[in-house]
């Protein structure tokens, strides 16, 4: 039995497998302040944080949230730098003359390199985007799989991919809830999320077994 410190107890970690749904509801956000705020303001940690915590292997919480903590960082240099360039386009108005009618027609020049600043800024802001989507769904679906959870809305193959793409913090918050973090119990500079080390994904298997 996990009942050394820094451990759940195997009553807690079975009761949390064989409880078939989780422990609140998907739009329980407010109910804790604390992961709800570290969701929206910290997403790339919290990100990690379940990852590790979920699937792991150790160490890849620091990894991922490196990963996508440099490509919000630059997604968000890019971004006003293109902006600002985009302000410095000129327009010149010409005049084009059709069965002798004079129709005036502009044309825009941006400052060289606008457009690259532009392309590099979206696509970075996606591949970031996509990494935390594909993250969650892919926690969502192990906890479920973990806890027996059945799917809510789209079906076993689509649950997890549609509700990570149109509600990823709302999972974020919902999963670290039902892992009982929050409040006192919640560390932000954890590698897992908790001042406690979570069973091993092997344990929850055994468990499921019997």
């Amino acid at each position: 039995q996990l009942v050394e410190s820094g451990h759940f107890s195997s009553a807690a970690t079975a009761q949390l497998v064989e409880s078939g749904h989780f422990s609140s509801g998907l739009c329980e956000c407010a109910s804790d302040p604390c992961t709800c705020c570290a969701v929206c303001c910290c997403g790339c940690i919290t990100t990690g944080q379940l990852y590790e915590r979920i699937k792991g292997p150790p160490g890849v919480c620091m990894k991922l949230t490196v990963v996508i903590a440099t490509l919000v960082i630059i997604h968000r240099l890019l971004y006003p730098i293109g902006l600002e360039m985009h302000m410095h386009a000129t327009h010149t108005m010409h005049e084009i003359t059709i069965s002798g009618r004079v129709f005036p027609y502009y044309t825009t020049e941006y400052p060289p390199g606008t457009m690259t600043v532009w392309y590099v800024g979206a696509l970075v802001g996606f591949v970031g985007s996509l990494i935390v989507c594909i993250s969650t769904c892919l926690i969502r679906k192990d906890v479920r799989k973990r806890d027996k959870i059945a799917p809510v809305c789209c079906g076993e193959a689509c649950d997890d991919c549609c509700c990570a793409g149109f509600c990823g913090p709302c999972i974020q918050c919902q999963i670290l809830r039902h892992e009982s973090l929050g409040r006192s119990t919640y560390e932000l500079c954890s590698h897992n999320g908790s001042k406690v080390t979570p069973p091993p994904t092997a344990h929850f298997n055994e468990l499921q077994r019997l």
